[in-house]
């Protein structure tokens, strides 16, 4: 079976744990959550986590922008 995009429901510890996952295998993630807010500092929280990762050397620069780019708020 394959897919193209993910819908998380829930942007707590759990869920963006699992989005970041996902992403980071190149699949497109739609985090949803019952406040705009608590999606946006997820994927705040998850794009730092990319840049980090990117400065560690544990992916470079390119991956880590197109992990960030596979989220999005729903």
């Amino acid at each position: 079976m394959t897919f193209n995009t993910v819908a998380i429901i829930g942007a707590g510890t759990m869920g963006s744990g699992i989005a970041t996952n996902i992403a980071q295998h190149g699949i497109k993630v739609r985090l949803i959550d019952t406040s705009d807010e608590l999606v946006a500092k997820a994927i705040k929280s998850i794009g730092a986590f990319f840049d980090q990762s990117a400065e560690k050397g544990r992916m470079n620069a390119g991956e880590a922008i197109a992990a960030k780019e596979k989220i999005t708020g729903g």
